[in-house]
């Protein structure tokens, strides 16, 4: 009783007295219960080495006298002994012995006592499947009333077993939570790495086609740049061409007229030296074309701030020493813009090529006099200078090339077609837009510059 209500100093007591009494030959009991009471007791007490050593004795002696029932309780006893212990082999083993003799005692129905036993081991042990197992085979064990052959005090241990029914229903729920949880958890897992994969493959197919569009741009580029390349070879050799055959022409002539003039009268002298310094002004003035073509391709766009007015005064009076230039009458509207934000050196060069094509293709015997407006007007952003004289024009047909390399738009054109070609350079170069508008009376030019350019 004592040990059942867990005084095990009381309990140790009264055993002693027990064994006293049965070593003297007075007790009516088995030792072998009593040593197997003493080590319960003293294992309450926490000497697990006196717990396991009356265990021990209670083994010896139960088989020595044939008592099942103390072997049994002395196999359980050590086995509790040791699963405190955290000794789960050695009390796997015991078990297994102790439900080895449990079979052999039909009449008795001790395998719940072990099974229980097996419950707690594997309990301790953390693996929950074998617990439940055998406290499923606890409860399929059937419950009748059986005689009672062994003493009194171990027949009320035996009754007093836990009922383990109500825990075995709470474990069994929250295994089943447990479980719940698990494939909660799987599922959350198998979505997540669903959605991992469905994000690397759209964030490689963003990338491909990334990558795709960078490629299509290079070679886009690249193509372009080849053909630029080769618009730029085709002009170089038709300049190269061009020039040494335009340079060619005049120096010939120069050497013809000279070796005339050392070979003529003297007094006619003065004639071929006129021709001479004419031919030597329209080398001048072919040199004078290179020169702009050469310094537009070596120029980098410097912007600051450009007094138009001023600019277009000095580009006439530099035009006015032409033949012809005092014929055509110049007049300037730009009282709208005073100043603007570009280049001087590019700007300047297209309005001197634009002014000069007005004094060399004027209209000869017009009723009224040759005039050339230019004018300037802010629109949004930009603004828009106007070139607009009453000369000869230019034949519809032939418009669209007047900006070519080398290109003469007219039959009697002295010149050498390239002055629109380097006015044309110099816009592109300086962001500006130059272009011809076509009229049935008038040749009219436009120069859009940008009011705020970006430099390049």
């Amino acid at each position: 009783l004592f040990v059942l209500q867990k005084q095990p100093d009381a309990a140790i007591a009264n055993l002693m007295k027990a064994l006293a009494r049965e070593e003297g030959g007075e007790g009516t009991i088995s030792s072998a219960l009593i040593f197997n009471l003493l080590g319960y007791a003293y294992e309450q007490k926490g000497d697990t080495s006196l717990a396991n050593d009356y265990f021990l004795r209670a083994l010896a002696l139960a088989k020595m006298e044939g008592d099942e029932i103390q072997s049994l309780k002395a196999y359980l006893g050590r086995a509790d002994l040791m699963i405190s212990q955290e000794k789960y082999a050695e009390a796997e083993k015991l078990l297994f012995n102790a439900l080895e003799l449990a079979k052999s005692m039909q009449q008795h129905n001790m395998e719940p006592a072990v099974y229980d036993k097996f419950y707690s081991l594997y309990r301790a042990m953390g693996k929950v499947d074998e617990a439940f197992y055998y406290l499923d085979l606890r409860e399929k064990q059937p419950k009748k009333e059986q005689k009672i052959t062994y003493p009194s005090v171990a027949d009320m241990e035996l009754r007093h077993q836990l009922d383990y029914s109500q825990e075995y229903q709470s474990l069994l729920q929250k295994q089943r939570r447990q479980e719940r949880i698990q494939y909660i958890m799987l599922a959350v897992g198998l979505l997540a790495v669903a959605g991992l994969l469905y994000y690397r493959y759209i964030n490689k197919k963003r990338v491909n086609r990334m990558l795709e569009q960078q490629v299509a741009a290079r070679t886009r580029q690249l193509r372009d740049a080849n053909v630029a390349l080769q618009h730029l070879n085709e002009e170089l050799d038709k300049f190269a061409y061009r020039t040494t055959h335009d340079i060619r022409g005049p120096v010939a002539r120069l050497r013809g007229l000279c070796q005339v003039g050392l070979e003529t009268d003297p007094d006619n002298a003065l004639t071929y030296l006129q021709m001479v310094n004419k031919e030597a002004e329209n080398m001048d003035i072919m040199i004078h074309r290179f020169l702009d073509i050469n310094n537009i391709k070596q120029f980098s766009f410097k912007p600051e701030q450009v007094d138009l007015r001023a600019l277009l005064h000095s580009v006439i009076k530099e035009v006015n020493n032409m033949p012809d230039a005092r014929s055509l009458e110049i007049s300037l509207h730009t009282e709208e813009v005073s100043h603007i934000n570009t280049d001087p050196r590019l700007i300047g060069i297209i309005c001197r090529n634009i002014v000069e094509n007005a004094v060399l293709y004027q209209k000869k015997g017009a009723d009224e006099p040759s005039w050339l407006k230019i004018s300037a007007n802010k629109e949004n952003d930009s603004l828009l200078i106007e070139f607009k004289d009453n000369g000869e024009g230019i034949a519809e047909e032939v418009a669209p090339r007047i900006f070519e390399m080398f290109y003469r738009g007219t039959a009697r054109s002295s010149g050498l077609g390239l002055g629109l070609y380097a006015a044309s350079l110099a816009a592109d170069k300086m962001g500006a837009s130059l272009s011809y508008v076509h009229h049935p009376t008038y040749t009219i030019f436009h120069l859009i510059v940008p009011i705020s350019p970006k430099n390049s």
